[in-house]
């Protein structure tokens, strides 16, 4: 399984956590109140069950949009065909910042060039490819995971070929109907 939504698996789980808990304490209020009926029960109750339901349903979205995005770049990589891609631009992308697992990553648009079985050579970009920074970027290879039936569905892999004893891939996937 590709671990490339992993973040946003997590972050959907910590909220539809953070809604369960909500909610559960908004019924609970809920419950007081109809044994002791005061007004501002009812009110407390009613804002937590709201806040638990919003967060309950972003949570499910969040995870549920994750999980399948991630799918369909295991299906192009189990199912697709691969081509290896020769790199023609790298941009840094500057709108990222922050930390993550204590590392500073360097997030890249990398334009791929390849060639197809019909002989036509197709231009494709990859948005938002992680990169650690340890590595030169002229030791980076790419390689485009093309969907069989519909070629505007693929997948932007990075491999770097400066550690040949552990595999460091990025990758991204573009999904348009």
């Amino acid at each position: 399984m590709v671990r490339q939504y992993r973040a946003s698996r997590i972050t959907g789980m910590v909220f539809f956590i953070i809604g369960a808990i909500f909610a559960v304490m908004g019924g609970v209020f809920w419950m007081m109140q109809r044994n002791l009926p005061d007004e501002d029960l009812f009110l407390v109750g009613m804002v937590f069950l709201i806040t638990g339901a919003v967060f309950l349903i972003a949570g499910a979205v969040l995870w549920a949009y994750a999980s399948a995005k991630s799918g369909q770049v295991a299906r192009l990589m189990e199912e697709g065909i691969a081509y290896d891609a020769e790199i023609v631009e790298i941009y840094e992308n500057m709108n990222y910042g922050g930390q993550y697992y204590r590392r500073r990553p360097v997030v890249l648009t990398v334009d791929c060039a390849y060639q197809g079985e019909d002989g036509k050579r197709y231009l494709v970009r990859g948005k938002n490819l992680w990169y650690s920074g340890f590595e030169n970027p002229n030791d980076l290879k790419a390689k485009v995971w093309v969907d069989r039936y519909d070629p505007k569905k693929y997948a932007v892999e990075l491999i770097s070929t400066a550690f040949a004893d552990r595999k460091q891939a990025h990758y991204d996937v573009d999904l348009r109907k």
